[in-house]
């Protein structure tokens, strides 16, 4: 029976035609039935708002997701690599993120001030 994940060469594979997306291990157990880990490909979670979106409601929503990391790694395991921190290195850009969330981002110390 095949493997429900990519062998290590396509994994290096995908990766080279899709920058974007990052290698990631689903620790085993993550999911029901899933008794090894799983080596994959993926992406970091984004929040996608409507344009207009107001600087101070993304600031709070920014520091909303921030507070409940830890809870909700606690309560859900494939949850542990949903960070700010890391949804901020996976921006291919500071410019694409929306300037509430970089406020805060930077206010918590996650992104650092240009110089």
């Amino acid at each position: 029976m095949r493997s429900p994940s990519p062998a290590l060469g396509e994994v290096e594979r995908i990766l080279a035609r899709q920058p974007a997306l990052q290698a990631v291990t689903l620790p085993a157990r993550s999911y029901p039935g899933q008794d090894a880990a799983l080596h994959s490909v993926g992406s970091w979670s984004y929040v996608l708002a409507r344009p207009g979106l107001p600087e101070k409601t993304a600031y709070l929503l920014a520091r909303a997701i921030h507070r409940a990391e830890a809870p909700l790694a606690a309560r859900l395991p494939q949850a542990i690599e949903t960070t700010m921190a890391n949804t901020f290195k996976a921006a291919p850009s500071a410019e694409l993120i929306h300037p509430g969330v970089l406020k805060y981002l930077l206010e918590a110390g996650i992104a650092a001030a240009r110089q």
